[in-house]
């Protein structure tokens, strides 16, 4: 089977794993996958078909940085064959002690079940020097919330077929064919996106908070001002007001909040920056519409959102 979609070292990597790794699932048994996100979880079905059972332990409405850690939670960590994460330290209030309490060595780091799904994933916003909480909620290893770019979750799919691998290696050749669709697919996505983003190219956007950054990364827009003076800090009127000043005449159409945002504040700031200024509200998660089944249905749902309100269309975001 060709496998020329997948750039060579990957290629290498996957291959060699599917010839030494002796992990493998009984023949009858399917892998069941525990994720931490939604995102995750739906690539880990496309990547693992009908060979797979996957879990997830957060809602799509639930803000990933703050989970509480349940008992069930650790159930399905200790029965898990394969547990995926995002990673840089997106889960890191909750998860370590959901895998020190599984007394699974299966699925901690180092195990075979363990993926870190955001390794060689091209990474935005890392800090240059130290970190301290002065700065707010700063992520120590740069921006984590790449599921929102399908170019991104590339990477993901790969991670995770890379984890299939280790504990199945006996569907080793079907999880490659899997991600090679999956890829396909999101090729797909991306051109439309491209194809979509052509007029507004190079535009500004205004931000709560930095969310949904990888997925402006993408499209080519820019990211004028963020309403957050630092991640985490609520904006003061003083920080309103610059905001609006310095903004106004720049002819920005769409302020990106999340759901658990002040959108008081966001309409705030889209009435200050005059007429034809939406508020939008991208989807944050597969599963937070009902059309977003996936990760691919989410970016996609995503562009359309964010080229109407750069359109100008009435009631792009509402």
């Amino acid at each position: 089977m060709s496998i020329s979609f997948i750039p060579r070292p990957l290629r290498r990597a996957l291959l060699c794993l599917s010839a030494f790794w002796f992990l493998s699932m009984p023949a009858s048994a399917k892998v069941k996958v525990v994720a931490t996100l939604p995102d995750l979880a739906s690539l880990a079905r496309a990547v693992g078909g009908d060979l797979v059972t996957v879990d997830q332990l957060t809602q799509a409405n639930q803000d990933p940085h703050h989970v509480n850690a349940s008992p069930s939670m650790v159930v399905r960590l200790s029965q898990a064959d394969l547990f995926v994460m995002n990673g840089l330290d997106l889960e890191v209030g909750w998860v370590p002690a959901l895998l020190q309490a599984s007394r699974s060595q299966k699925v901690r780091p180092g195990g075979p079940g363990y993926v870190d799904a955001s390794i060689k994933v091209p990474v935005i916003e890392a800090p240059s020097g130290p970190i301290d909480r002065s700065m707010g909620d700063v992520h120590p290893f740069g921006n984590p919330h790449y599921t929102l770019d399908a170019g991104r979750c590339k990477w993901a799919a790969w991670n995770i077929a890379n984890g299939l691998i280790r504990v199945d290696a006996a569907n080793a050749e079907q999880y490659i064919t899997n991600l090679k669709n999956l890829y396909a697919r999101i090729d797909a996505a991306l051109a439309r996106a491209r194809e979509a983003m052509k007029p507004y190219r190079g535009s500004s956007v205004i931000i709560y908070h930095a969310r949904p950054n990888y997925l402006l990364d993408r499209l080519g827009l820019r990211v004028a001002a963020t309403i957050e003076p630092l991640p985490g800090i609520p904006p003061s009127a003083a920080q309103i007001g610059r905001i609006i000043s310095s903004q106004k005449s720049k002819g920005i159409r769409a302020v990106l909040i999340e759901p658990w945002n002040d959108r008081r504040v966001a309409e705030q700031v889209a009435a200050g920056l005059g007429e034809g200024t939406s508020v939008v509200v991208p989807k944050q998660a597969v599963g937070s519409d009902p059309a977003a089944v996936d990760a691919i249905a989410l970016f996609e749902q995503n562009v359309a959102l964010i080229v109407s309100a750069l359109k100008g269309s009435e009631g792009a975001a509402h």
